[in-house]
């Protein structure tokens, strides 16, 4: 039984990949200093475990230190948080000039989970509450940006087609082997249209031909956490035209030099 209950307990906390858990506690970590800091002696008393309030020093690094602990204890008393405390911190950081809409959202993304994996409830009214402020927040958020004639580019540059192929002539041109194995993991990703951590996860028995094309089939997508949607495989086509880009040239000359992983890995290794 104790092994069991073992497993139904990996199981429950499988329930958010790895690196999300990682954001998701970094954010957690500057929510409950922020509450530390801000709350009185009485609020402190009522807020906070006991068990927490009894560390010599706390700053980022011992909350950081509490949240290392599996499984995941909550150094709040959460039936006495409210949702006014959450929002008042979402507006702190809007007044410290962030802007961007994911941060905030992976700020209550953390409230939630933490709730989640504890087994507590949220607040009567914490959705509804939540979703009404963050179309405020977002509103407010635009505006300051534009009377700040601030960037209102969120996330990421788009990486063009022009650079894609000089990055590739680059690599391919080059007689490092960490360069043919970018080469050909920059390749796999941008005929994909998937993330690294995606190509990363690719095994040999995961690729086919079919017809004119190889055929790659994912197990576990981003997007798909649960892995409930059609196992459609992609296809990738060759490019004779273009040498630096081909996905059939960049896997041929990477096989010759690496070999077959004993793994199954496409891409061995776990810092891609």
């Amino acid at each position: 039984m104790e092994v069991l209950d073992a497993r139904v307990e990996e199981v429950l906390g499988n329930t958010t990949a790895g690196a999300t858990k990682y954001v998701y506690l970094r954010a957690l970590t500057r929510f409950i200093k922020w509450l530390y800091e801000t709350s009185d002696e009485d609020r402190r008393q009522s807020l906070f475990a006991i068990s927490f309030c009894d560390i010599e020093t706390i700053n980022a690094d011992t909350i950081a230190e509490w949240f290392a602990r599996s499984p995941v204890v909550s150094p709040l008393d959460l039936s006495t948080l409210t949702t006014q405390e959450c929002m008042r911190y979402l507006t702190s950081m809007e007044q410290r000039g962030v802007t961007g809409k994911s941060t905030f959202g992976i700020v209550r993304s953390a409230i939630v989970y933490l709730y989640n994996t504890t087994g507590n409830s949220r607040p009567s009214g914490f959705d509804a509450q939540m979703k009404r402020f963050f179309k405020g927040l977002h509103h407010t958020v635009t505006q300051v940006a534009q009377e700040r004639n601030a960037r209102l580019r969120e996330g990421k540059k788009p990486f063009s087609f022009s650079m894609y192929r000089s990055v590739a002539k680059t690599m391919l041109n080059s007689t490092k082997k960490q360069h043919i194995f970018g080469h050909s993991f920059l390749i796999i990703c941008w005929n994909l249209m998937c993330r690294a951590k995606s190509a990363e996860s690719i095994r040999h028995a995961h690729l086919s031909w079919c017809e004119d094309s190889i055929t790659i089939t994912f197990a576990h997508m981003k997007n798909d956490q649960d892995g409930s949607r059609p196992r459609d495989p992609r296809h990738v086509y060759a490019n004779p035209t273009i040498l630096e880009i081909c996905p059939v040239l960049a896997l041929g000359i990477y096989f010759s030099v690496f070999g077959f992983d004993g793994d199954g890995k496409l891409f061995p290794g776990g810092n891609q």
